[in-house]
């Protein structure tokens, strides 16, 4: 028998919660990127803000490309 318990699933208010805050940190905060050829590609792309090595993402461009997958 295994040893994992099942948890119940995320609400769909909760999935929303988790969305929006992944969405802000993207914007507000970003991500490094520490790849000077990847910061370049990325610099060149609208909706997205290189700072250094930060890259800071609009949130429209991330559901459009995650909506794409």
């Amino acid at each position: 028998m295994s040893n994992f318990k099942l948890t119940p699933t995320l609400t769909q208010e909760q999935l929303d919660i988790i969305d929006a805050a992944a969405l802000k940190i993207l914007k507000e905060i970003g991500v490094i990127v520490p790849h000077s050829d990847i910061l370049e590609i990325l610099n060149s792309k609208n909706g997205i803000e290189v700072d250094g090595n930060i890259v800071r993402f609009e949130p429209s461009l991330v559901k459009e490309n995650i909506q794409g997958t």
